[in-house]
């Protein structure tokens, strides 16, 4: 017994040694990676959004990824529904679709979309790191969290194509909404004083 102790303990150690040895390879590999991007780029690197403060601007718009294909630039709790298919990631609790069906959408309501918005498409410029971030209007007030981009806006760290490039943030009104109306959780409403 206990030599097979003995012999776990060696093993665990000779494979930190090998991940330490690994990781030591891999910080000299990104040193060398960044200083070939930061000589390709002339020293003008964006910072990375993990590690740095971000403030970025934009308009709420929508975008033509290819021929006769426009994607508007706000979707709708209709919108859920309508892409409901029973199965992940399409599946829709019976909850918000009777809230829907209801209409039961208190002062969430969008009057021009007689509905919920869900989502919103922005201008903005996004990278890895940025989901979780506010999205605020002109007047300095949230609409939104930014939770993803576009397809389109994968390459933006490499190549920026403002015309396709979207960020998505999710409607600060559909988060309202469904932790008011569908998870019944009304103090945490009252406690940011909405």
């Amino acid at each position: 017994m206990l030599d097979l102790a003995a012999e776990l303990e060696k093993e665990q150690k000779d494979m930190r040694d090998t991940n330490r040895a690994l990781q030591m390879e891999r910080q000299e590999l990104k040193k060398r990676y960044l200083k070939g991007l930061l000589l390709q780029k002339e020293n003008r690197i964006a910072p990375d959004a993990n590690g740095t403060i971000r403030f970025t601007y934009g308009y709420i718009d929508g975008y033509s990824p290819r021929d006769a294909v426009y994607y508007l630039p706000q979707t709708s709790l209709g919108g859920v529904i309508e892409k409901e298919t029973g199965t992940f990631p399409f599946s829709v609790p019976e909850k918000l679709k009777e809230l829907h069906a209801d209409k039961d959408f208190g002062r969430y309501m969008d009057t021009g979309l007689n509905d919920i918005p869900a989502c919103f498409l922005n201008t903005t410029s996004v990278t890895g790191g940025n989901s979780g971030s506010p999205t605020f209007n002109a007047k300095g007030e949230q609409t939104g969290i930014i939770f993803d981009m576009t397809y389109e806006s994968v390459t933006a760290d490499y190549l920026e194509i403002p015309e396709l490039q979207r960020t998505i943030s999710v409607d600060i009104r559909y988060v309202l909404f469904i932790t008011e109306k569908f998870s019944g959780a009304k103090h945490i409403i009252q406690e940011i004083g909405f």
